[in-house]
């Protein structure tokens, strides 16, 4: 299994290309080739959370871009990350975290 990193939105946006244009074009959440600087590793994902995008590098300079939806506002993650595990249907609970913010919900 290949491991594929994560850098959010303080590394992504600054050195993404197009950044302006994803802000200010409307948004379309239809996965498209788009150029993306070639610095990226083929396999490495990035996501701007201010946009709703997430880039996944396919070769140098090109990448699929797919229109994600992100966490509430205040709750970001920011630095880098690891996939340790890919599983097909995993399960999923929330954290404790969350059930102390909106008990009611869980």
């Amino acid at each position: 299994m290949r491991r594929r990193t994560f850098l959010t939105s303080t590394v992504a946006a600054a050195t993404l290309p197009l950044m302006a244009q994803a802000r200010t074009a409307a948004y379309d959440p239809k996965p498209q080739i788009v150029p993306v600087k070639s610095q990226y590793a083929p396999g490495q994902l990035l996501i701007l959370p201010r946009s709703h995008y997430l880039y996944f590098v396919t070769a140098p300079g090109q990448a699929m871009r797919y229109g994600v939806g992100v966490g509430k506002a205040g709750l970001e993650f920011t630095g880098t990350a690891t996939i340790d595990v890919k599983k097909e249907w995993p399960t999923w609970r929330p954290t404790n975290e969350m059930i102390e913010r909106e008990p009611q919900a869980y």
